[in-house]
C-alpha cells in the first residue's frame, strides 16, 4: 500500500508536457528499456528537453540526459553515460554513449532546465 501511495504521489508531481514532448519521452524510455541489459537497475539524472535548429533549418524538440549503467559489458561501465533522443524527419532516433555528448552540445540549443524528467525515467524504465 505504501508503494502505491508513493507511486501516485510521484506521478502527480511530474512536469507537464505537450503531446509531442510526451511521445518523445515515451519512445526514449521504450528504446532504452530494450538497449539496457538491466533497465530496472538503471539510474537517471539531468534529463531535460531542449529546442535546437538543425542543419536543415528546422527547429526540433530534443531530449538529453544521463544514465548510470552498472554493466561490465557496457561501453562505459559504472559511469554516467549521456543519451540523446529526437523525432527526426526519418523517425525516432536515440543515441547512447560518447557521441550523444557531442549531439547534445548544440550551440543553438535552448534548454528547458525547469523540467527534469529523471524521476519519470526511473519510474517507467523497469515497467513493461
Amino acid at each position: 500500500m505504501f508503494t502505491t501511495i508513493f507511486l501516485l504521489a510521484a506521478a502527480a508531481t511530474q512536469p507537464q508536457v505537450t503531446p509531442e514532448e510526451n511521445r518523445l519521452i515515451s519512445e526514449s524510455i521504450a528504446d532504452l528499456r530494450h538497449k539496457l541489459a538491466d533497465p530496472g537497475a538503471a539510474q537517471f539524472r539531468r534529463v531535460h528537453l531542449f529546442r535546437a535548429r538543425g542543419q536543415d533549418g528546422v527547429t526540433r524538440t530534443l531530449l538529453c540526459g544521463q544514465v548510470f549503467i552498472d554493466d561490465p559489458r557496457s561501453v562505459q561501465p559504472d559511469t554516467w553515460t549521456m543519451f540523446g533522443a529526437a523525432e527526426l524527419s526519418t523517425g525516432f532516433f536515440q543515441i547512447v554513449g560518447p557521441m550523444a555528448t557531442r549531439w547534445c552540445d548544440q550551440p543553438s540549443a535552448e534548454w528547458d532546465y525547469d523540467r527534469d524528467f529523471a524521476a519519470r525515467y526511473a519510474g517507467e524504465i523497469g515497467r513493461r
